[in-house]
């Protein structure tokens, strides 16, 4: 799992760098397995305004380009990229600079025409591979500056080991947690609120659980109006590419940043697309087909456990969505999920499936019942802030079987024992507190 350093520090800010907060995390017994800086090895990358593109009159797939790098500074490109055109924003390799794997940029001739650099891609600055150069929101960067700086890519990431035990450290809070009652630093929560409409959440869909031996809650919110496929916020999409992620569209970041966020996976459908307006938690039919989004065509066993409409699955619970239910571009209702799976049922349909997404590692290890919610008004805020639309009032919480809070009993003593040093009952009870534990004395 790896962690942005800007990102925990945003929920909890020990002041310290990034190393020695690896330190505090590594004493807390988390296995942290590198500190790295994605910007390391990259140089000579500027923000630039293409201002001119013509036909290469030598080469009919390539394109001659005037760029704007500041200081009333121009040079010439010539590229084969077809995403770009005259305004566009985008990074800029200067000859001499140097790009992920070392790639070194000089300047040359491309069929008789001069080219001074070249436009990167993601991929070219160590990132996810994108599609074509790398297109940077208009108005918000100015040309000439450090991109490396400009885009945040000189950013630190820890990289940690989750132990089995251990699905709450799946998420930037859960480490945020740690790294405040390992420094005392105070812990800072996203907000959660948003605005709501008329219209009942529960008049829009209808959810049952059909096996509540294998699904203890499933909840929900709905959408209406929203641009699912609109481009994400720059901010957002970052933080996905420096964690490992390549930005699909706004519905399907925020599900993916929640994941990274709050360590509990989401799931958005399209809700024109689910028949009888219904989400039934059951078990297959044997035999019953199923198409993943990944295309996968799969024959389920009776004992899987799938998410269906009124007529057919429309997803493999706590693996995958499948292919004809998911948001689109054109979506513009959506039926927002969150649940808590049997990590042994969870764990045999991914394997079933021959599948491990980062959905089914966090519902193999066991998921937080009490924080699906706060992960579902989290992305439910995202979605309303950055793609318009409405959510329908209230969220629907399916809870076949209430539980309770456990209570533990903590005895000092054992505590010694167990670790081979005494925490004072003082220090104890502050790092439960910075955990998030209600303590109440014996």
């Amino acid at each position: 799992m790896k962690v942005l350093y800007s990102w925990l520090k945003e929920f909890c800010d020990p002041g310290i760098d990034a190393a020695a907060a690896a330190e505090k995390i590594a004493g807390a017994g988390i296995e942290v397995a590198a500190v790295t800086r994605p910007a390391d090895g990259l140089s000579g990358v500027v923000i630039a305004r293409l201002t001119t593109l013509a036909k290469h009159p030598n080469a009919d797939r390539l394109q001659v380009c005037q760029a704007d790098i500041g200081n009333g500074q121009t040079v010439q490109v010539v590229t084969a990229a077809t995403n770009v055109a005259a305004g566009d924003l985008v990074p800029l390799a200067l000859a001499g600079a140097t790009l992920a794997g070392g790639l070194k940029i000089k300047a040359g001739k491309l069929r008789g025409e001069k080219s001074d650099g070249m436009f990167c891609s993601t991929a070219e600055l160590g990132l996810p591979a994108g599609d074509g150069v790398w297109v940077l929101p208009a108005g918000a960067f100015t040309p000439g500056t450090d991109a490396i700086a400009a885009l945040g890519l000189d950013d630190t990431l820890i990289e940690y080991e989750v132990p089995a035990n251990r699905g709450d450290l799946f998420g930037v809070l859960g480490m945020a947690r740690e790294l405040a009652a390992a420094t005392g630093a105070p812990l800072r929560l996203p907000e959660l609120d948003y605005p709501e409409g008329s219209e009942a959440a529960a008049d829009a869909v209808t959810v049952r659980i059909d096996a509540p031996d294998l699904c203890e809650r499933y909840a929900a919110t709905v959408l209406r109006g929203v641009r699912a496929g609109a481009a994400s916020p720059f901010w957002l999409q970052r933080r996905l590419l420096l964690c490992g992620q390549r930005p699909l569209g706004l519905a399907i970041d925020v599900t993916n940043y929640v994941l990274l966020e709050w360590g509990h996976p989401l799931h958005a459908f399209d809700r024109s697309l689910l028949r009888g307006a219904t989400l039934v938690v059951r078990r297959a039919a044997a035999g019953e087909p199923a198409v993943l989004l990944d295309g996968k065509t799969l024959a389920l066993p009776p004992t899987t456990l799938v998410i269906a409409d009124a007529e057919r699955p429309v997803a493999l619970a706590g693996v995958m969505g499948c292919a004809d239910s998911g948001v689109t571009a054109a979506t513009t209702d959506i039926v927002l999920k969150s649940a808590w799976f049997n990590p042994p049922a969870v764990r045999a349909a991914a394997r079933g499936a021959k599948l491990g997404t980062a959905a089914s590692q966090v519902f193999e290890r066991g998921a937080d019942r009490l924080g699906l919610l706060a992960a579902l008004r989290r992305a439910t805020g995202l979605l309303l802030a950055h793609g318009g639309g409405t959510a329908c009032r209230g969220v629907i919480d399916v809870l076949p079987q209430p539980f309770a809070r456990r209570q533990l009993t903590l005895r000092p003593a054992r505590v010694a024992r167990v670790l081979g040093t005494e925490i004072p009952a003082a220090e104890g009870v502050r790092i439960l507190v910075a955990l998030g534990f209600a303590v109440v004395p014996a």
